[in-house]
């Protein structure tokens, strides 16, 4: 490091007198004239980092190094000896360095995900970066620091980093947490569907007007849902799909429970809020400046998901998933084969 400028005294006498100024240097030497005794920087937004006062070539500890200099502007770095000499051999070498300001930049949350009465387990490792002063998504959600409000279950994952900005965040209270290294899967979306048309009654579709009962569904083609059919006011209704699922209404609230599996689900910005079970191999939300999206029911993506919304004040988790198992309930029926075992009695 160098000073941008150094101004010296001549400190014989007081008050110190001005010297003169240099640039770009990493020392200033205020060489002994006359009678003089030591000598100052005055310049006191300079910081020192070290003194070496020299007499004929060696050091010459018999000084006082102090902060207190004598006469106005003589800065807050002196050195003095206790009796002058007339040689001019004495030097007072300040090493020293001008601060360099530095702007610690403020750790920001980013895009961060709060999951309220459920549990985490992801295949992928997860940083979330739970701010210092959390905000409630809204009056069901709370302003502790977890990732996992309410009824925490496990957060599982391969590594899992949620104090990148706030060193007490925690998975949840109590805070079940799990390192682990995932074991190789084969659930995927199309696997999923190939086991529910062996095992399940199922009813093939190509729009929703054909859905007249609650059940299990196979959609041929990808899936628009620029609103909330009417059927899924009516009947519980699984709907599997080999295409890609897009929500497009800006709420997407069904009274029925709802269970959507695809490939992909896209979440169109607009979306604010949507509630069904949602399972895909890859998730997007969307990417947004100021809407969050919140989920109340279950969301599962099985390699990966993307979040890119934000709110403006990103102290408000941008993602919030509110678990709710009635909607498993209602559809379990469809999700589930039930085994019976009976004897006949005489």
């Amino acid at each position: 490091m160098v000073a941008s400028q150094l101004c010296k005294s001549n400190c014989s006498v007081a008050p110190c007198a001005f010297v003169g100024c240099q640039s770009n240097v990493n020392y200033v030497d205020v060489a002994g004239a006359g009678a003089q005794r030591g000598g100052a920087l005055r310049d006191s937004s300079i910081v020192v980092l070290g003194v070496t006062p020299v007499t004929n070539g060696s050091v010459d500890n018999s000084g006082t190094y102090s902060a207190n200099c004598r006469g106005a502007g003589a800065g807050n770095y002196c050195y003095y000896w206790p009796t002058a000499i007339n040689t001019g051999s004495r030097v007072v070498r300040y090493i020293v360095a001008t601060p360099t300001p530095t702007n610690t930049p403020t750790p920001t949350p980013g895009p961060w995900v709060k999951i309220k009465d459920s549990s985490y387990v992801s295949r992928a490792g997860i940083i979330n970066r739970i701010p210092l002063a959390p905000i409630a998504y809204d009056s069901s959600d709370t302003v502790q620091p977890f990732f996992i409000v309410g009824e925490a279950g496990v957060c599982a994952a391969p590594t899992v980093d949620i104090t990148a900005v706030n060193s007490n965040a925690k998975t949840g209270d109590p805070e079940y947490k799990a390192i682990y290294t995932p074991a190789p899967y084969s659930m995927t979306a199309a696997s999923f569907t190939s086991y529910v048309k062996s095992r399940k009654e199922y009813v093939t579709i190509t729009s929703m007007d054909e859905i007249t009962a609650s059940g299990l569904y196979v959609f041929n083609g990808n899936v628009n849902l620029s609103s909330v059919p009417s059927q899924f006011d009516q009947y519980n209704v699984v709907l599997l799909t080999s295409g890609t699922i897009t929500v497009n209404a800006a709420s997407f609230v069904p009274t029925k429970a709802v269970v959507l599996v695809a490939g992909t689900i896209n979440f169109d910005p607009a979306v604010t809020e949507a509630r069904g079970v949602f399972i895909a191999d890859s998730v997007s939300i969307g990417t947004t400046s100021n809407q969050g999206l919140k989920i109340t029911g279950n969301l599962i993506a099985q390699s990966g998901l993307v979040n890119n919304r934000l709110w403006s004040n990103p102290n408000r988790p941008s993602f919030f998933i509110s678990f709710d198992p009635s909607i498993y309930i209602d559809a379990l029926p469809y999700l589930s084969t039930a085994n019976y075992e009976w004897k006949q009695l005489q």
